[in-house]
């Protein structure tokens, strides 16, 4: 079959599948594998020490909503509990309700709280969205649930998470998820406190708990001998990658993924591409396959989710809406096409493939990206397999299959490319470790206790794979504090003291001189759900007027304030003191505060659908830069404050406030040595500031051209 006809086939099956369902999973009998029973007593131990919040820490693919469900299931058992189940995707919460109706059986009533479906009656377990269930939260009294179970909970420092969180108190409270390190580094310690259980991606596959994989970077040539022959040059990432690695076409992808899956029994395939176009082109080249992305109407990518689950389809292409929560047991191809340097969203998308099911004896990964970075990232998670391994054992030793098997090329990594791993270690041991974790180590190891210090003395050059800036270089950072080993002041009034103590008098001072104390968080403000003001926290200003004086809730104070007769920011200003009990900031007094919209009554904004509308408005006004911008948004009541922020495709400030883009590179890097020259720009930094001037100068030259020669030579200064 073509890929037209079977694309006619399925357009067919569409038509027909009016009233499509997933298939339900009958109730049965079944009972917790051994991690699951350990975990689930050390969740047990906790609340016998009177805790009421749990985090567990388990590996993708390992069954946390099962073991969850067991868990209410032995939670009071001489009663019926209500429970809530919450997550941020629509997916996972049907995917939840499967599992609970699977361990708790058809005599619980269950229900779900999400954009189109809304059970108002009461239910013995609602399934509901953060989204949803907070434009709803007056309607829910905060006891209501005996039993709250916070999904993906890695996500819960999120706005739409954390109000949620806060506004419920259950009488006990667990946090699940795979990932624990937030990018945008935020600890969610702070809210479930450190795990009761444990059991990470590689200690999984060490003890068999997860289908082994078989990995396989692939490359078109590997070109190792002209690097090996200057040993002693300094080579950066970005410069080795395009020394040892070229690109594939991807009609030679194609042909590969076709190939290699062929040869596989009953091959069930996800290939994650690096964004909608690519897996809209490759689509076209790969037979029998169907894309699964954002842009695909909700009903149509259900079907096409179900039809891969149930046999019906063999090949999904997708970017990343795999990356959380889907459970597809019968996938046992990975290929990469896309660059990560986050190590959650890979072992995320690494995870799709491991649940252990009948049949399956491994899962293999074609790994087409193929860069040292993620050479390294691979490494590291084998390195961490055999350090669960029992003291000794070796992969032969093991009665079953190795937890994994690392292969470059067609060769495997340990025979005839030996050349090439002794190559990596030399090149890259002077560059930056791998992961903050590691890093965090090597910088307590050295005694650095505070991120002046870190700074001020050098001591992190004392260790060579140690850099300046880890706070930078690493997209999990999780903040100076955490990093050096040091913890926060626990409560407000501890901090607070402390900064006085430093004679700090204003938040631009605070930020300046936080770091003389390490127990002083870099934003208190955000930091300490109890935060007034500056002038409260450095005992420098009037205290605003709140606690027992003003409304107990911002509907309350909103309320008053519309009384007032009050429709804007502005009046609210002028207006407020007519009502003692309004504060003066009630965004600073109420955590969950709203916004001024809704809390005034105001319908809420229509902003511009897509960045290409907000930028012409912008263009229209003759704002060019993002400062002016922020000055002059308001002039256009459509456009959002933070447009980055708003748009997910957002291009970048430069085509953002450009009314051209911008042309395309010199096509030979000594064209643009010339024009680079030509600016009298000085080294690599200036050149950093400065190349924009001209549009056709690339912003990294060194990734750009295969034939650069070190920034001296292309500014003519060697």
């Amino acid at each position: 079959m073509t890929n037209v006809q079977f694309k006619h086939s399925f357009l067919t099956a569409l038509r027909s599948f009016e009233n499509f369902k997933p298939l339900k999973q009958e109730p049965t009998m079944i009972t917790p594998f051994s991690y699951q029973e350990s975990c689930l007593g050390c969740i047990d131990q906790a609340r016998q020490q009177g805790e009421k919040i749990a985090l567990v820490v388990m590996a993708t693919r390992l069954g946390k909503t099962i073991t969850a469900a067991f868990d209410v299931k032995r939670f009071r058992p001489d009663r019926k509990i209500r429970v809530l189940y919450l997550c941020h995707k629509t997916d996972i919460l049907y995917q939840a309700h499967s599992d609970f109706q699977l361990v708790l059986g058809n005599q619980r009533s269950y229900g779900f709280f999400h954009g189109k479906e809304k059970s108002f009656h009461e239910v013995d377990c609602l399934f509901s969205s953060f989204d949803t269930i907070r434009n709803y939260i007056d309607i829910f009294d905060p006891e209501e649930f005996d039993y709250v179970i916070v999904d993906e909970s890695h996500h819960s420092k999120a706005e739409t998470y954390l109000p949620v969180i806060q506004h419920f108190r259950p009488k006990f409270l667990l946090g699940l998820t795979a990932t624990p390190d937030r990018m945008d580094l935020q600890d969610i310690t702070e809210i479930f406190g450190k795990p009761v259980f444990e059991l990470p991606l590689e200690e999984a596959l060490a003890k068999g708990y997860l289908t082994p994989l078989d990995y396989r970077i692939l490359t078109d040539e590997i070109q190792a001998e002209k690097v090996l022959k200057t040993p002693d040059k300094l080579w950066s990432v970005s410069a080795l990658n395009h020394q040892i690695f070229v690109p594939k076409r991807d009609e030679e992808i194609a042909r590969i993924i076709t190939w290699e899956t062929s040869r596989i029994k009953d091959a069930k395939t996800i290939i994650f591409c690096s964004s909608v176009k690519h897996c809209d082109e490759l689509v076209k080249l790969i037979p029998d396959s169907l894309t699964i992305h954002s842009k695909i109407p909700d009903k149509e990518r259900d079907i096409r989710l179900e039809m891969f689950r149930q046999n019906m389809l063999n090949t999904v292409i997708t970017v990343d809406c795999f990356n959380e929560g889907i459970d597809i047991p019968r996938a046992n191809v990975i290929v990469f096409l896309r660059s990560t340097s986050s190590r959650t969203i890979f072992l995320q998308q690494l995870g799709r493939g491991l649940t252990k099911t009948d049949g399956k004896d491994k899962v293999i990964v074609l790994d087409f990206v193929a860069n040292i970075e993620r050479i390294r990232m691979v490494q590291d998670m084998c390195r961490k397999i055999k350090e669960v391994l029992p003291q000794g054992r070796r992969w032969r030793s093991l009665t079953g299959p190795p937890p994994i098997i690392l292969e470059i090329g067609k060769v495997t990594f340990h025979e005839r490319k030996i050349g090439l791993t002794d190559l990596l270690e030399r090149i890259l041991r002077k560059e930056p470790y791998l992961t903050w974790q590691e890093a965090s180590s090597a910088a307590i190891a050295l005694g650095i206790k505070t991120q002046r210090e870190y700074w001020e003395t050098g001591k992190w050059k004392r260790d060579t794979r140690l850099i300046a800036t880890p706070n930078k270089h690493y997209e999990d950072f999780p903040g100076w504090t955490q990093f050096l080993g040091q913890e926060h002041y626990l409560s407000l009034e501890e901090a607070s003291q402390a900064a006085k103590k430093l004679g700090i008098q204003s938040a631009g001072e605070y930020k300046k001189n936080y770091d003389l104390d390490p127990k002083l968080p870099s934003n208190p403000n955000t930091f300490y759900p109890a935060f007034i003001s500056w002038g409260v926290f450095l005992g420098t200003g009037r205290k605003l007027r709140m606690a027992k004086n003003c409304y107990t809730t911002w509907q309350e104070a909103g309320k008053a304030a519309r009384t007032l007769g009050i429709t804007s920011r502005e009046e609210y200003g002028e207006k407020y003191k007519s009502d003692p009990k309004l504060p003066s900031r009630p965004e600073k007094v109420y955590r969950d505060f709203p916004g001024i919209d809704e809390f005034l009554g105001r319908a809420k904004k229509e902003f511009y659908s897509t960045w290409q509308e907000a930028s012409q408005a912008s263009i229209r006004l003759g704002i060019s830069s993002t400062t002016e911008y922020k000055k002059r948004c308001s002039e256009d009541p459509k456009l959002p404050t933070n447009p980055h922020l708003f748009y997910a495709d957002y291009p970048g400030s430069l085509k953002f406030f450009s009314k051209k883009e911008r042309t395309k590179p010199y096509k030979t890097c000594a064209a643009a040595a010339k024009a680079a020259q030509s600016l009298g720009i000085k080294g690599q930094n200036d050149y950093n500031k400065r190349y924009k001037e001209n549009l056709k100068l690339p912003s990294a030259p060194h990734q750009y051209y295969k034939d650069f020669p070190g920034y001296k030579k292309f500014l003519g200064k060697d």
